[in-house]
């Protein structure tokens, strides 16, 4: 039943329910690439009532309650030439495509893209469905459930800036454990040489993977932490109350450390919006590469690819908060051209 439902949503997302689609999706539509998401959301959080007063916890691992962020709380895979050819050089070894994926600490390695690809492709439609008013969330979830009743009907209130922007934290929050949940099961018990026929495969392939899963994997692997952190229960507390501040939309968006604050969140729909992008654009060329590529270089090729996709994330994003206001990210996160500058 699991599986059928699964199926059901995924069909939907890929526009066989007949859905209108606006211009926004329809951009992916036409590369292929609405094949991910809308699972339900399997988070291992402890509840999370009302942020209260906490001390500020550190990003962690799986041994206390905690949430997952994808594509905000962890450090950005450094994507300097110097580095690249560092972690590309890893992948040149005979025997790296052999190993299991998920222990590896290289951000580029196959199973790492996949998990990369996962988050941003299901982040990318997920809020592209969520700002069009197709909020789907369960009454009563610990994040969400005091929110219920102004996320009735599916849209996101708009007439209070900081609960617009405790909301949409809280979205993020919640969403991101299926998102985590859907990479770390595609990649588990695979080697890189698996990962990386998954790299290269395509959208129909990705779907019926997907619709496959039974038991979703909660347990984060090294290579999807590359591209989704951790918090603890404390400091998700302690940084959704600093949300409900007077002041804290008049702030620059270099003006806090708060990875729930809206400008660090619409750097990561950009980063979102870069990584759905490239993964579509190497299953592209997929027969080309495979035909003429050993499977290093077709492993280099797409490493390659998404730094080069990372890089213009980071300067997109750079120029898309240049000098806004938290109110100004907030509303930014709305527009649609904004997020795919």
């Amino acid at each position: 039943m699991m599986a059928d439902h699964r199926g059901r949503l995924l069909m939907a997302a890929l526009g066989f329910a007949g859905l209108p689609r606006p211009s926004y999706d329809r951009a992916l539509w036409a590369r292929g690439w609405l094949f991910l998401v809308i699972v339900m959301s399997l988070g291992c959080t402890a509840p999370v009532g009302r942020p209260s007063e906490a001390p500020l916890g550190a990003v962690i691992g799986e041994g206390e309650p905690h949430v997952h962020l994808s594509l905000v709380t962890v450090p950005r895979p450094e994507v300097a030439a110097s580095a690249i050819d560092a972690h590309v050089g890893d992948l040149q070894h005979s025997a790296f495509l052999s190993t299991f994926g998920t222990a590896s600490r290289n951000p580029f390695a196959p199973c790492a893209l996949v998990a990369a690809g996962v988050t941003g492709a299901y982040l990318d439609v997920y809020w592209a469905r969520a700002i069009r008013g197709e909020v789907s969330v369960p009454r009563g979830t610990n994040i969400l459930g005091m929110f219920d009743d102004q996320l009735r009907g599916g849209r996101i209130p708009r007439d209070n800036p900081a609960q617009t922007a405790e909301i949409v934290a809280r979205l993020f929050l919640w969403s991101s454990g299926g998102r985590d949940g859907v990479a770390n099961t595609l990649i588990k018990g695979l080697t890189q040489q698996q990962c990386l026929d998954l790299v290269y495969s395509s959208a129909r392939t990705l779907r019926v993977k997907v619709e496959g899963i039974d038991d979703t994997v909660t347990s984060h692997s090294h290579a999807v932490r590359h591209y989704s952190g951790s918090l603890t229960r404390e400091a998700t507390q302690r940084f959704l109350a600093g949300l409900g501040d007077a002041r804290f939309g008049a702030r620059l968006a270099g003006g806090t450390t708060n990875p729930l604050a809206p400008c660090s969140l619409l750097q990561a729909l950009v980063l979102a919006r870069r990584l759905s992008a490239i993964w579509g654009r190497v299953m592209s060329v997929s027969v080309d590469v495979r035909a003429q590529a050993t499977p290093p270089a077709a492993a280099e090729a797409a490493a390659r690819l998404f730094a080069e996709a990372m890089r213009e994330a980071a300067a997109a994003s750079e120029l898309v908060v240049a000098a806004a206001t938290q109110e100004d990210c907030l509303n930014s996160m709305f527009q649609p051209d904004v997020i795919r500058r």
